[in-house]
């Protein structure tokens, strides 16, 4: 993100109050990086590794910081962490242009193990969503809890060349 520290706190209060949010105190996340395999994953880790962890995965074309009032509204309750998938924001790019589901789904392996989360709850939306999804009917031992939202059963080829 190119905003500054102060700049990052004022926009994610100021943010936080117009969607009628109040926090007592808007604390940021550490920016943290992991490599996984060949690739360099950047995440935003919100605190207290004591609580039950909770990765969040972001839609396509988005970021980690997608989630940065969910996880500032959730701080207390979880370890959030929101990554930033492959190709998305401060992560690297797949060299090899390998974005299929299921390389995603083996990043998200590949970072967990690297974090030592064995059980976790899996947010993600959209993109996020079907790779969460991918990584629970591959893993289902690592989940405690999985969360879908707005996600459907697949990319349809026609939509998306349209959109082209």
């Amino acid at each position: 993100m190119t905003l500054s520290p102060d700049e990052y706190h004022d926009h994610l209060k100021t943010t936080a109050v117009r969607a009628g949010f109040s926090f007592d105190d808007v604390v940021l996340p550490s920016d943290k990086t992991v490599l996984v395999g060949h690739l360099r994953f950047r995440y935003l880790d919100w605190g207290n590794e004591k609580l039950r962890p909770l990765l969040f995965l972001h839609g396509g074309a988005l970021t980690a910081h997608t989630w940065d009032l969910c996880c500032l509204a959730l701080r207390d309750e979880f370890h959030c962490i929101a990554l930033d998938q492959r190709g998305h924001g401060d992560t690297d790019w797949a060299p090899d242009a390998d974005y299929s589901i299921a390389a995603q789904r083996e990043d998200v392996k590949g970072f967990v193990d690297t974090l030592g989360l064995d059980r976790f709850i899996l947010a993600g939306m959209s993109m996020g969503a079907i790779n969460a999804l991918a990584f629970a009917i591959h893993y289902p031992e690592r989940l405690s809890h999985l969360v879908l939202i707005d996600a459907g059963p697949e990319v349809r080829r026609p939509g998306s060349r349209r959109i082209r």
